[in-house]
């Protein structure tokens, strides 16, 4: 058995991936032999990821400033492009949560989050997606920038396909992310 290395990292510090909305910077990856991979979110005003589901991870959620739109479950009715209008079976609805809102989402579960406000909202993000989450986000920036920011959709469904990713509304980068947004 190989021995494992502790990740222990100062504020701020980690491996910034650009993904052309978010901030995104790797805490801890699949390479750390961890058993999610984690992450700090800078998510800017008016950006929404839009709802989907990812066959094969469980994600979690824990917002530590801002203020965060957000919902984990099976809705009804997907046909309104508005997830923040989509219910469940027994009426659950979208939560607007700040600093301590916690979110635990099973595999295949719709999901989605969005920033309401007027500034950024910081989040840990964490993902058990076998392959590695921070996979999914370096080849999301690479195809953003191979593409000036505006991937054909096809080109970026594809990408979701191979990571067992189900996109049901559209994402939403929102108001421009001020200097130095990935």
């Amino acid at each position: 058995m190989s021995e494992q290395s502790a990740v222990v990292l100062e504020a701020g510090a980690g491996a910034r991936i650009g993904t052309g909305g978010m901030h995104v910077v790797a805490k801890a990856t699949s390479d750390d032999g961890v058993f999610a991979s984690s992450f700090e979110l800078v998510v800017p005003p008016g950006f929404d990821i839009g709802a989907h589901r990812i066959a094969d991870a469980v994600i979690t959620l824990y917002v530590r400033s801002g203020t965060l739109d957000v919902f984990a479950f099976q809705p009804v009715d997907t046909s309104d492009p508005d997830w923040r209008r989509w219910r469940s079976a027994d009426d659950r609805r979208f939560l607007r949560g700040g600093p301590g809102t916690f979110v635990s989402v099973p595999p295949a579960t719709p999901y989605a989050f969005a920033n309401p406000g007027d500034g950024d909202t910081t989040l840990l993000f964490q993902s058990t997606l076998p392959v590695g989450h921070e996979k999914y986000f370096q080849d999301l920036a690479d195809l953003m920038v191979a593409a000036g920011g505006k991937p054909a959709p096809a080109t970026t469904a594809e990408l979701r396909r191979r990571y067992g990713i189900s996109q049901l509304s559209p994402l939403d980068p929102g108001r421009p992310a001020g200097p130095g947004a990935a």
